[in-house]
């Protein structure tokens, strides 16, 4: 069993072995990274929601726009 706490999900190219599509993703662990194949585009989804549910959804490749309020103080 595996604590998925401070873990990432990163959606991995897809490849093709003996004629069959394999969908694949990576659950990124602070010292390990595991890969995970399925077959199946509705199981692959499927798999992605209940994961990202479970972390949290945290993801290595999101883009974060930050936005800084500048004012100034007078006395």
């Amino acid at each position: 069993m595996h604590n998925l706490s401070g873990v990432f999900l990163k959606v991995e190219e897809s490849i093709v072995q003996d004629g069959k599509t394999l969908y694949c993703f990576s659950v990124i662990y602070p010292k390990k990274t595991r890969y995970y194949y399925v077959e199946n585009k509705e199981e692959y989804s499927k798999w992605m929601q209940i994961i990202q549910k479970a972390t949290g959804y945290s993801s290595l490749t999101d883009i974060y726009e930050v936005k800084v309020n500048k004012f100034f103080l007078s006395f």
